[in-house]
């Protein structure tokens, strides 16, 4: 731009934001993921044939009418014009519709049809004056470039050294054990070892009829050739289906426990995102095609929705991450190749990368999946940060993990550990943890205080799963309620707050659902409840807390809550069958130089969050006078939990506490 030129500035007709934003493409240029204003106006009216013409030139500024050249690019006229240009080389007619309305434009990932990557080819439109984007180029629209995918995990494999990427590889090594793997050059299956270079596959199986390996039929497949004679009907071949002997008892139960080094020893795990079904294929892989709702916006040149990667827990875009299984296939995996209906990622311990993407800035990293690994890091790390970090702060991790498996659904409930399984076996290599029903048994007074999200129902199966594990419930359950994260005033670190034992719990050694417990016990009768009428909330996890919550009352005033205790009628219609068992105490710190015991947080009618004590304040306040206590039922002869809660220590004391041993399961 001429230095004698009038300077640009927004059009008067811009709103005030648009006006801001204008002014700040002229002072520090487009930035990744934006659009220039005069795209963005083209766009906000759906005229794209208009990018590139007289009237699309630095459209949204004055003073410009001297200029030849725009101000400045974004991905989206680059993109276009190059694509036009190209076309006008061949003579392809542009045929791009008069009118397109697309409203998620900026987030957006670019298309270009077989034989027309602009991106790839430097040679391509050398001297046309519109250069090729440098932050995003097109993928192709079809079919994925496996070229790409290989680059992505040779870089990896042989440059991310000081990452560690290969470390999963190296400890592969000490695996004595062997497995069964699909030789996809011979087309059979073979006996392997776990240092043997294998991908791991990770999809939802659906319903779909799929052909299982059975001891009937196994010698038959370990023949080269044999899996193409075979009625295999389903696209995706996956190690679940054909890699475990499905009617071996001992085998399946062999290759259940197997699975954090399958999937943590594996080169990488393919993850199949957007299927719903082994039938669904890998999106971009022959047969399968991919962005089959693309739009054109340009002669060879179409866009699709940027899909969102990382997805709230509401969230249900992708069946995989709604089954149980897929969870921990993902969380063990040191690199997976995600295959998504739109395009393809690659994640590894040090980035995150994107077929359409040159430039992979540290804000990736906010997108990538917590894996076991980077859970190994951290821990390493805050250890020697820390010198007074205490091992009950790794509990952190398994109540990162908990709700997110527990939302989570299974075809078949009795699977509840085995889909588990391998979470557990690389918490007890991380932490020296040994688990009992899911619950770590180094942390395992801790570990009973879950807290049902919403409503959860009793998981019944052949074997029993114990009611004071979540594993003995079907629904979402966290730990975010009774811990020390629900408000707890100074917000004491774990290790600290968690101090006191109070009772002697033992796990039954002929049944693990069983839990013997030697404590302090207190009849329900002994107070009175009360629902409470209020939703209260967790500020410090911004959460809600679970809907289910009862006021605990004696004589004297409110001592004490239950969380998770679903109906207050069954209580009341069997006195005497309930029992209140003494567990462990907090120690709290003081709120404003005030208050020790915990708080509750509600929401008012003007919107503004009310903090009130849950002691009355005839109960004395002092450092340890939180009980954890758990609420159990005797129904058919056994003793069942039904809730957890808190109880104020002098309000214990007067109810009468009696030692007692009892069996809970």
């Amino acid at each position: 731009m001429p230095t004698d030129a009038p300077e640009p500035a927004p059009a008067e007709f811009l709103e005030s934001y648009q006006r801001r934003v204008a002014w700040g493409h002229l002072r520090d240029g487009v930035q990744d993921g934006e659009l220039c204003t005069p795209c963005q106006l083209a766009v906000d009216e759906g005229d794209y044939r208009r990018i590139g013409t007289a009237a699309w030139l630095n459209n949204g500024f004055v003073n410009c009418e001297h200029l030849d050249e725009p101000l400045n690019y974004c991905s989206l006229c680059r993109h276009i014009l190059r694509a036009r240009e190209r076309a006008s080389e061949k003579g392809i007619v542009d045929n791009t519709p008069d009118n397109i309305e697309l409203d998620w434009m900026g987030a957006n990932i670019f298309c270009h049809d077989k034989g027309t990557d602009l991106d790839g080819d430097d040679t391509v439109l050398r001297d046309f004056r519109v250069k090729k984007c440098q932050s995003s180029r097109s993928i192709q629209r079809d079919l994925v470039e496996i070229d790409r995918i290989q680059s992505w995990l040779n870089e990896c494999e042989s440059q991310h050294i000081e990452e560690g990427c290969n470390r999963h590889r190296d400890e592969a090594k000490n695996e004595r054990n062997t497995l069964l793997l699909i030789d996809v050059q011979n087309d059979c299956l073979v006996q392997g070892h776990f240092s043997d270079r294998f991908f791991a596959l990770s999809y939802v199986w659906g319903t779909s009829q799929q052909f299982l390996t059975l001891q009937s039929n196994y010698p038959g497949l370990l023949e080269k050739g044999s899996l193409l004679t075979q009625p295999i009907t389903q696209t995706i071949l996956d190690s679940m289906t054909l890699c475990i002997i499905q009617d071996d008892v001992i085998n399946k139960a062999t290759a259940i426990t197997q699975m954090s080094s399958i999937y943590s020893c594996a080169v990488a795990t393919i993850i199949c995102f957007s299927g719903n079904s082994a039938d669904a294929g890998l999106s971009g892989i022959s047969p399968t095609t991919r962005n089959k709702s693309a739009v054109y916006i340009a002669p060879g040149l179409s866009v699709i929705k940027r899909p969102n990667l990382k997805l709230d827990s509401t969230e249900t875009e992708y069946i995989y991450h709604t089954r149980a299984w897929t969870f921990q296939e993902q969380l063990l995996s040191n690199r997976s190749i995600i295959f998504l209906e739109e395009q393809v990622h690659f994640q590894c311990k040090r980035e995150l990368l994107s077929e359409d993407s040159y430039v992979h800035s540290a804000a990736d990293r906010t997108y990538l999946q917590t894996t076991l690994e980077s859970v190994r890091l951290t821990s390493e790390n805050k250890k020697k940060r820390n010198k007074l970090y205490s091992p009950i702060e790794d509990f952190q991790w398994y109540e990162e993990f908990v709700p997110e498996y527990t939302a989570r659904k299974m075809g078949y409930p009795a699977d509840i550990i085995n889909a588990f399984t391998g979470v557990q076996t690389q918490l007890s290599k991380l932490f020296g943890w040994r688990f009992t029903a899911g619950l770590p048994i180094q942390l395992f007074d801790l570990a009973l205080l879950w807290t049902p999200i919403n409503s959860v129902v009793r998981r019944v199966t052949e074997l029993p799963h114990p009611s004071w594990s979540w594993s003995g419930w079907i629904g979402c359950v966290h730990y975010k309620d009774v811990p020390a994260y629900l408000n707890w005033p100074g917000g004491l670190p774990l290790g600290d707050s968690f101090l006191r034992k109070s009772s002697n719990l033992e796990i039954d050694t002929k049944s693990s659902a069983v839990l013997h417990f030697e404590g302090e016990v207190v009849t329900l009768d002994a107070f009175s409840l009360k629902q409470s009428e209020k939703q209260l909330i967790n500020t410090r996890a911004n959460l809600p807390v679970t809907p289910h919550i009862h006021f605990v009352y004696n004589q004297f005033g409110r001592c004490g809550i239950f969380y998770g205790l679903q109906s207050i009628d069954n209580i009341t219609d069997h006195e005497g069958s309930f029992r209140l068992l003494r567990l462990s105490e907090w120690q709290t710190m003081l709120q404003d130089g005030s208050y020790h015991g915990p708080c509750l947080s509600y929401l008012v009618e003007n919107g503004y969050e009310h903090k009130e004590k849950l002691f009355d304040e005839i109960f004395e306040d002092t450092r340890w006078s939180t009980l954890n206590v758990m609420c159990v039922q005797r129904s058919r002869g056994t003793w069942q939990r039904v809730a957890v809660g808190h109880v104020h220590t002098h309000a214990w004391r007067d109810a009468g506490p009696v030692r007692e041993k009892l069996e809970i399961r």
